[in-house]
């Protein structure tokens, strides 16, 4: 998905000289590294959406070890530490962008380096736990649950805007706090629905609802292609504001459900069925 992505982008919005600088991001694009380059050119590069995969493939790398740690909870204090640190020292030292493509970016460095943001994985893996130790025994509690969840998740909506504008002084702790500021709530909602037996995982279980899970992926990965070439061919004023919202958001889920079903669930097919054949078909002696 993210190669397919890569070549939209550059054929559909963005086409790129080929120089060295070119050459250089797209590898470092490619290769998923660059949400660990804070740098004005390289977190956000080609479909900037992929800095948040490139974070991901950082996460689960360490995976194996905090999956398998009997201390996960000294883990996560740690990578908790280091969350708070970073964002700290750069709230501190409030160093100035750089310029240029490889000059510095200090919101890159709160907002995308996996080290910051490894601490939201590690609390989806402390959702696991909280999930694998709620216990009710009746479809009415699991109601309440998740009654109570959507309550908690909410009351931090309502709540974060009042809480950044008592931050506005300290800009980059205010914008990390809009990014990670929910992660224990949605931690919650998410322990709790994942039982799936209360009231509104039912309604939640409506076939057009899961298949935009299914493709939510795919749906995340391609809409800002579809906005930026939109905005490129100046489709709002061939066909107006509306008529461009309409046609995007049909152009997105269109585009969302090819790229799932021609290019991601093959793609999982085929690891799939080439890790059932490694694990079938015994190694040489």
């Amino acid at each position: 998905m993210h190669a397919v992505t890569f070549v939209l982008i550059i054929v559909l919005v963005q086409p790129y000289e080929f120089d060295f600088t070119s050459a250089a991001l797209a590898g470092i694009n490619l290769t998923l590294l660059q949400s660990w380059l804070p740098l004005n050119g390289t977190t956000l590069s080609f479909n900037g959406l992929s800095w948040s995969i490139s974070a991901e493939m950082a996460f689960y790398a360490v995976f194996p070890v905090l999956a398998r740690s009997r201390h996960f909870y000294l883990w996560y204090a740690a990578l908790a530490a280091l969350a708070f640190s970073i964002v700290l020292t750069m709230q501190i030292a409030n160093p100035a962008q750089g310029s240029g493509v490889w000059g510095l970016n200090p919101i890159s460095v709160i907002l995308q380096h996996p080290a910051v943001r490894c601490i939201e994985f590690a609390t989806g893996m402390l959702a696991w736990r909280l999930h694998d130790r709620l216990r009710a025994s009746s479809t009415i509690a699991w109601t309440v649950a998740e009654l109570a969840a959507v309550a908690v998740v909410a009351a931090f909506l309502l709540t974060s805007h009042m809480i950044e504008a008592c931050l506005h002084s300290v800009d980059l702790l205010r914008r990390w706090y809009s990014q990670a500021g929910g992660m224990f709530s949605f931690a919650l909602a998410i322990a709790t629905f994942a039982h799936g037996r209360g009231a509104i995982s039912a309604g939640l279980r409506w076939r057009p609802l899961v298949l935009l899970g299914k493709i939510s992926f795919s749906t995340y990965m391609i809409h800002e292609i579809v906005i930026r070439a939109a905005m490129k061919y100046g489709l709002p004023g061939l066909i107006g504001v509306r008529g461009s919202v309409a046609l995007i958001l049909a152009a997105v889920y269109i585009l969302s459900y090819l790229l799932w079903a021609l290019v991601e669930t093959r793609a999982q097919r085929a690891l799939m069925t080439r890790r059932r054949h490694s694990l079938l078909i015994p190694s040489p002696a």
